[in-house]
């Protein structure tokens, strides 16, 4: 008995040494992911730790016999298949777009600022009641596309005579991406003024909802821009669950966030490569332009679940059936 308790004790200690070799390895690889931010996909830093674990092996297993020197190399394979985990991309690493709507055609228009956007036009279904002034729809985000949701409220305004265009702001929906560093509201707001120049149809009303709204209000404040435009309409839904949550004074209704049933579907979170991207850059440990997850390939990893909650908290709570799935819920 007292054998077996010695063997026992021998066998649980190796484990937790191999355990903590193997933990030592994927900290240290998570550690050159930030250092380097993620460059090369991350295989620098899983090249890296390889080769300290392969060197930490033969070292220790220098003295024993030729079968007992590959016992240290166990926790260097497990290692090295758990980080290799993180820098193998599971979705392409080119734009994956998506497929065109069956009820309106896609056009693309290249805008003077360098942006390719996804264009969207609904003429007046009812020409007697035309109105004269093209109206432009700022979809909410920021950098998304525009829902199904909304295109049904542009046809009921084509039906109601108005001459209806609206386009995704670049790098959302079926428009071009564009270098991370030029997701600004300025660039937003010079792509607006150079889509209303590519309209060439003189002034025009504009209705821009929750970030949309906030790329119009800013480009009211520019009187180059401002002299484009006939009428504003801001729509945001008052304060959302989150910093503005703490502003004082009117608030609006509460959002639909809690009341939406959770969007189902597979989260890119539980892809291991994709939960320590995003994770450490919602930590602020990566940058948004890391060399781990280029921008097109974190576009095709995100799915509706990833996003389900954003889109619940947009919406004021009196409305939350109107979120696609979702039940009646009173205001509260």
């Amino acid at each position: 008995m007292p054998t077996f308790a010695i063997r026992l004790a021998r066998l649980t200690g190796r484990l937790l040494l191999a355990l903590a070799a193997v933990s030592a390895l994927v900290v240290a690889f998570l550690v050159l992911i930030v250092l380097t931010d993620g460059a090369g996909s991350g295989f620098g830093a899983w090249l890296t730790i390889l080769g300290v674990g392969t060197v930490a092996a033969l070292w220790r297993g220098r003295r024993r016999t030729r079968a007992a020197r590959l016992v240290p190399f166990l926790p260097v394979v497990v290692a090295a298949a758990l980080t290799a985990s993180v820098c193998i991309p599971t979705v392409p690493t080119a734009r994956r777009y998506p497929p065109d709507l069956p009820f309106v055609a896609t056009q693309h228009w290249s805008l003077a600022t360098g942006s390719r956007v996804a264009v969207y036009h609904y003429p007046p279904a009812n020409p007697g009641t035309r109105h004269p002034i093209p109206f432009v729809y700022l979809n909410g985000g920021p950098v998304r596309g525009i829902s199904l949701l909304d295109h049904r409220f542009l046809q009921l305004l084509a039906r109601q005579g108005y001459d209806v265009y609206a386009y995704e702001q670049a790098g959302g929906g079926r428009s071009g991406l564009l270098p991370m560093d030029q997701y600004t509201i300025s660039r937003s707001v010079r792509d607006l003024a150079a889509f209303i120049d590519r309209l060439d149809k003189g002034r025009v009303d504009i209705l821009g909802f929750s970030s949309g709204g906030v790329v119009l209000t800013r480009a009211l404040a520019d009187p180059r821009v401002a002299a484009h435009l006939h009428r504003a309409i801001v729509a945001e839904p008052g304060p959302m669950d989150g910093p503005t949550a703490q502003n004082t004074g009117h608030k609006g209704r509460p959002s639909a966030r809690g009341l939406a049933p959770a969007v189902t579907g597979p989260k890119s979170t539980t892809v291991p490569r994709y939960a320590v991207g995003f994770g450490l850059m919602r930590l602020g440990l990566l940058t948004p332009d890391t060399g781990l997850i280029g921008q097109a390939e974190g576009d095709n990893a995100f799915t509706a679940a990833d996003l389900g909650s954003d889109t619940a908290s947009a919406y004021c709570a009196r409305d939350a059936q109107r979120i696609r799935g979702c039940r009646t819920a009173p205001a509260r």
